[in-house]
């Protein structure tokens, strides 16, 4: 990814709420993928903790 696009997959991270830093992108593996797989690869990975932490039971 270009400078721009870490910043732009930074941008929509955020509004999921999964904050990133820009060393944090750089020493990531998403650095090499297109700013498109990186946020698809990384939008199924909040999916699959989302469904993970659903599934564990509730100690209220």
């Amino acid at each position: 990814m270009t400078k721009l696009e870490v910043n732009q997959f930074i941008e929509k991270m955020k509004m999921f709420g999964d904050d990133w830093h820009e060393k944090e992108v750089k020493e990531s593996s998403f650095i090499n993928c297109s700013l498109g797989v990186a946020i698809k690869k990384r939008t199924n990975e909040l999916r699959q903790i989302t469904d993970t932490l659903a599934q564990m039971p509730r100690f209220d």
